[in-house]
């Protein structure tokens, strides 16, 4: 019930913004757009998605799993300077 409410949520206002039917864009071009910015903000994007999954599928606490996972992040980077 709560996975069909956030989901009618995101595309109620995702959709729009994809047809450019409102004045905002969506999550995706945010995150884009974000990105673009450089490698530590990449990082941290990527260690919070992972903190946030990690936190759903484990049930840990969020502030230690997005803390644990944006430093697993900025490290695995540091190590691999070919990442993108």
């Amino acid at each position: 019930m709560v996975w069909g409410a956030w989901a009618a949520l995101f595309l109620l206002l995702e959709l729009p913004g994809n047809w450019r039917w409102v004045p905002w864009v969506t999550l995706s071009e945010t995150v884009w757009a974000l990105e673009a910015k450089g490698w530590p903000v990449r990082a941290v994007v990527l260690g919070a998605t992972i903190g946030l999954v990690v936190h759903f599928v484990f049930k840990t606490d969020i502030l230690r799993a997005e803390a644990l996972s944006i430093l697993v992040a900025v490290v695995a980077h540091l190590i691999n300077r070919h990442w993108p």
